[in-house]
């Protein structure tokens, strides 16, 4: 009775799902390996993901089916690997594989490609996230059962939709551009914690007002308060129209 006391004591129990303390237990180490495999290779194509070219399609997939592998393997080894463990309970976990390849795909959009008109991209950013947090619903009992869980998922999935959405519109637009130019009227810069190269540009196109734009280091370099710049917009493949400057 004392030992059956004890089996019980360690066990930690989600739904209906037992998580046995135990790191002998059956598949533990199955668990640790995968769990362990996948952050790390996770981690090395977000970084390699995040410095490819803009239009690298197997980069973008590659960091787009990283969050999918990592429910996937969670829910392969339910029971043994948890998203929410308390700290001196640790368990194999692919919690990095979820989140690092998805903000890190958000960031590449942002680096990357300038969108014109954010209210295009609300539809399709959103459809791509309620997409994976469906899918994390139905193989994670954690994120069913925990709360907390359900919600980190969620913030993560938002970053997930806004990047394989500007990244996909970018990197399959094959539509014909359309040119302006525009006179810079200020340049601005900070060097601090938030750093950023900005254009304060005169009206072009559609933008009938002045607007702040962000702009590589290159072209911030290249010129000078009252200089023409060259304006390149072009409707991407899912509808949401973006630019670039040279």
């Amino acid at each position: 009775m004392e030992n059956l006391r004890r089996r019980q004591s360690n066990t930690e129990t989600v739904g209906s799902v037992n998580f046995s303390e135990n790191p002998t237990a059956t598949g533990y180490t199955s668990a640790r390996i995968w769990c362990w495999s996948i952050n790390l290779i996770s981690t090395i194509v977000a970084i390699w993901g995040l410095l490819a070219l803009p239009a690298r399609m197997d980069a973008i997939m590659a960091m787009a089916l990283f969050p999918v592998a990592a429910l996937i393997t969670m829910n392969r080894f339910e029971g043994i690997a948890q998203f929410d463990a308390p700290r001196e309970r640790r368990r194999p976990s692919t919690l990095l594989a979820f989140f690092f390849p998805s903000t890190l795909l958000a960031l590449r959009g942002m680096m990357y490609w300038n969108i014109l008109r954010w209210s295009t991209l609300c539809i399709p950013a959103f459809a791509f996230s309620l997409l994976l947090f469906a899918l994390s619903l139905w193989l994670s009992i954690e994120a069913r059962q925990k709360r907390a869980v359900g919600i980190i998922l969620s913030f993560i999935c938002v970053f997930y939709g806004f990047g394989v959405t500007v990244n996909l519109n970018g990197a399959l637009a094959n539509s014909h551009s359309v040119y302006f130019q525009a006179r810079v009227l200020e340049k601005l810069y900070n060097t601090g914690r938030y750093a950023y190269e900005d254009f304060v540009l005169s009206p072009w196109g559609p933008q009938k007002q002045t607007n702040r734009v962000s702009v590589q280091d290159v072209v911030y370099r290249r010129h000078r308060t009252g200089d023409i710049v060259s304006i390149t917009v072009t409707n991407g493949a899912l509808g949401i129209p973006f630019y670039s400057i040279k």
